[in-house]
């Protein structure tokens, strides 16, 4: 086992080291914001050149892996109680699958060791045999991986969120051009807030877009249409 430290090369780097084994990329669920991580590890694979197909969490647990392939858990921030606990369950299917080796993109844990060692732990033990690559994307996660889980894993690694390979010519190619007129003010109000309450004293219309957008792609083009 080894561990170590890097950035946004790190994926890279594992992507072409396993270029010629067909890749599993397995979205576990999230918002649109897990889309955009999404959007940024397949732009990746399509410059490395891998040969990959996309699954939902469903999909992926009714699915037989196949020997050659590797199995990519894209970027996310469930590890924890009180999501849904699709990325430990896919995480499991994974592991314990004739996968030839598994990747878990940079997550995020809650800094609760009482998950990490009754959930996580216990899944990873199972399957001790496992080729596992385990990647964070921030400190406070990779110390509590390092920490944890290196006696299971053939390597951990810090790198950045797969969100921050995309630029803005990038997302406009995939949505179409828009033209910017309005001002868009952002706050986010959900469990993962900073802040409990935010009161925006602006004139204009208050809405949350993610409700009122048709799709995910409409979601991108309101803001990609701010000024």
């Amino acid at each position: 086992m080894s561990t170590t430290f890097s950035t946004a090369d790190a994926l890279e780097r594992l992507f072409r080291r396993f270029e010629t084994h067909a890749f599993i990329f397995v979205e576990p669920g999230g918002n649109f914001g897990d889309q955009l991580i999404y959007w940024g590890a397949e732009l990746l694979a399509e410059r490395v050149g891998l040969s990959y197909r996309k699954m939902s969490s469903k999909e992926f647990l009714k699915c037989n892996v196949s020997q050659n392939e590797v199995v990519y858990v894209h970027v996310g921030g469930g590890y924890n109680w009180w999501c849904s606990g699709a990325v430990i369950r896919v995480l499991e299917h994974a592991i314990g699958s004739n996968a030839a080796i598994v990747i878990q993109g940079s997550c995020t844990f809650e800094e609760d060791l009482d998950y990490i060692s009754d959930v996580m732990v216990p899944v990873l033990q199972r399957h001790a045999n496992k080729e596992i690559y385990f990647m964070t994307r921030e400190m406070v996660s990779y110390q509590l991986a390092l920490d944890s889980l290196r006696p299971f894993c053939g390597d951990m690694m810090i790198a950045h969120d797969t969100a921050f390979r995309l630029t803005k010519d990038e997302v406009l190619r995939r949505v179409g051009e828009v033209s910017g007129g309005y001002r868009l003010y952002g706050f986010r109000q959900d469990n993962e807030s900073g802040e409990s309450k935010v009161l925006v004293r602006q004139l204009g219309i208050r809405m949350d877009p993610v409700y009122f957008c048709h799709d995910f792609v409409h979601w991108i083009r309101v803001h990609a249409g701010a000024k």
